[in-house]
């Protein structure tokens, strides 16, 4: 809803969006809304091949990658997971969270593009909205971003995994906008004006 408020200020009807770290395609999902109002131009990453299925399923007009992303080099790492059906958003490329949720034996191994060539790759253009849930890797992913290059009018991050999020964010020019329970929506300083 915060996502279609700020587009609909700056006289976006399409927006582009990215969802990075999908898990579930409809339920507790941050980008369906807009799916669903026919918005389809959308870039979906998700490693958990049972939610790739489902995200072929229930969102057949974005395009989906099969992978993950990190702020490291692009690689092929271990994708820890979590066999607790009720957990299945729960998994995760950091052995430290692994560990914490003590999964940290049971894996695939799965490629994590670099965020900013995962950009050079596949995304058609710079997103408007950028959605970022990577499980513990957060902080990682968004200090690599190159918001130079890749400059999302929006971005949506999970704030309660990652304490430094807002100097972060700050310092690459974006301001907090609004927030829910989970996420911290920022908002490029350049755009703010306009809401």
């Amino acid at each position: 809803v915060i996502f279609l408020e700020v587009m609909k200020r700056l006289g976006i009807d399409s927006p582009y969006y990215v969802d990075i770290g999908v898990c579930h395609p409809v339920l507790r999902n941050n980008t369906y809304l807009m799916y669903e109002k026919n918005m389809c131009d959308g870039l979906l990453v998700e490693p958990n091949l049972e939610m790739c299925e489902l995200i072929e399923e229930y969102r057949p007009h974005n395009t989906l990658v099969r992978g993950g992303v990190c702020g490291g080099v692009t690689q092929t790492l271990k994708y820890y997971m979590n066999s607790e059906k009720s957990w299945a958003g729960h998994n995760t490329f950091s052995y430290e969270e692994a560990v914490s949720l003590n999964i940290q034996n049971n894996y695939i191994e799965m490629k994590a593009y670099n965020i900013n060539e995962f950009f050079e790759i596949y995304a058609e253009k710079c997103p408007d909205i950028l959605d970022i849930d990577v499980e513990g890797m957060d902080e990682e992913v968004i200090r690599a971003l190159d918001t130079e290059r890749f400059r999302a009018k929006i971005i949506s991050i999970e704030e309660l995994v990652c304490g430094s999020l807002r100097q972060i964010m700050e310092s690459k020019g974006y301001v907090h906008f609004a927030g829910t329970a989970i996420n911290g929506i920022y908002v490029a300083k350049e755009i703010l004006e306009c809401l």
